[in-house]
């Protein structure tokens, strides 16, 4: 009986063994096979270190570009505050100083075979690379597209790159002052070298870069002189790209909608008033004359919401229509707890009632249309302190710095 027990004992010791040497075996080999993987990763990150390097070390001999930029503004035109976008005729001239040409080499460079022989030396030596980042589709080059050079102060080359540009651009407007508001209408400029080699750089002189408003028919807004921001984009492994934010201010004329919006909206609020004219006992009158203003409050909501797009906050106009909707949502309310408890409570507590309420409102009215006149005044204020550049949203991100 004891053999019995005895040899199965054994042999399943002998297999614990065999299982528990595999065992170690397998972790030993899973312990190799992780330490081999995270040399080879380590080896990795080393060598692109290495890379980067050796990258800005070839870069950092690379000559320095300095980009001016000046814009002539022909034509803006189709400003849709739905879709946010806007159309821009323009004429941009690039100018930079190639340190890399021989000016006399250059001056002697002549081919009667090829007129453009300087040009294609000159696009040989170094090329800007510009392009625009918020253009919807591809703007439209005209057939004027110009490459001189002249001689700088230093001796070296100025080369000089003119075109007229044509196209839509995108640009995020910011509407919670509408119709106070003022939108910069940016044109972004960018290339596609980094910021190490090439920085950007904007002509704001009035003589140099202008807005040309004898061509333009826009009657609901009102242009700024062009204006230049710089800034570049943010990078872990090189120095980013170079941006130029080109543009002009426009802030709207608020006229059309202070007399087909405001006015009419602040007519049929102040028109509630006269709900209380009528006899306390006239329940039906009462609040038939409220209903009616405030379905034609709720028309007109409707109407001034078809001109904005799909933003998930409200403007200074739908905050405005919105309180007058409220505003005779409780008179309505007020007059049929008025018709209660006249009806069915006392009759003079129902007039004391009535006549507090009319006075409530009518107070109300005022301080909030006062109000209403001091933030109007803020928003038309600062419209002066809009400039052009990336927005604070942005920035936020850390993506983009601003340079100037």
């Amino acid at each position: 009986m004891t053999e019995i027990f005895i040899t199965p004992f054994r042999a399943l010791n002998g297999t614990n063994r065999h299982h528990n040497k595999q065992n170690s075996n397998r972790l030993t080999s899973s312990v190799r096979g992780l330490m081999e993987k995270q040399f080879l990763l380590r080896k990795e990150e080393i060598d692109e270190e290495d890379s980067l390097k050796q990258l800005k070390a070839s870069e950092s001999d690379k000559p320095h570009y300095d980009v001016f930029v000046r814009i002539n503004m022909f034509q803006i035109s189709d400003v849709d505050t739905v879709a946010c976008t806007f159309a821009a005729n323009f004429f941009l001239t690039a100018t930079w100083r190639d340190h890399e040409l021989d000016y006399e080499t250059l001056k002697n460079i002549k081919d009667p075979k090829d007129p453009k022989a300087q040009s294609k030396k000159i696009q040989e030596s170094f090329d800007p690379k510009l392009m625009f980042m918020n253009a919807v589709g591809s703007p439209k080059y005209e057939d004027n597209f110009e490459l001189d050079w002249m001689r700088g102060r230093d001796g070296s080359p100025a080369v000089c790159v003119r075109m007229e540009v044509t196209g839509t651009f995108r640009e995020q407007f910011e509407l919670r002052s509408f119709p106070m508001d003022a939108q910069p209408l940016n044109i972004l400029i960018t290339s596609h070298n980094r910021k190490d080699i090439l920085t950007l750089h904007g002509d704001d002189d009035k003589e140099s870069s202008r807005t040309r408003t004898e061509f333009m028919i826009l009657n609901e807004f009102e242009l700024s002189p062009v204006r230049f921001c710089s800034a570049k984009t943010v990078h872990k492994h090189h120095a980013g790209y170079p941006l130029l934010y080109a543009g002009v201010i426009v802030s709207r004329n608020y006229g059309y909608h202070l007399w087909n919006v405001f006015l009419p909206t602040f007519l049929i609020t102040l028109m509630s008033v006269t709900t209380f004219s009528v006899p306390l006992e006239e329940v039906s009158d009462r609040c038939g004359v409220i209903l009616t203003l405030v379905l034609t409050s709720v028309a007109y909501k409707f109407i001034v919401s078809q001109g904005l797009p799909k933003i998930s906050y409200c403007t200074f106009l739908d905050t405005y229509v919105m309180i007058s909707f409220l505003f005779l949502t409780v008179i309505a309310l007020g007059v049929s707890l008025v018709g209660y408890v006249s009806k069915h409570i006392s009759e003079e507590g129902a007039s004391t009632m009535d006549k507090v309420f009319f006075r409530t409102s009518v107070s109300f009215f005022f301080i909030w249309h006062f109000a209403t006149a001091l933030v109007a005044m803020m928003y038309i204020n600062s419209r002066k302190k809009r400039s052009i550049g990336p927005s604070p949203e942005l920035l936020s991100t850390k993506k983009i710095v601003k340079l100037d």
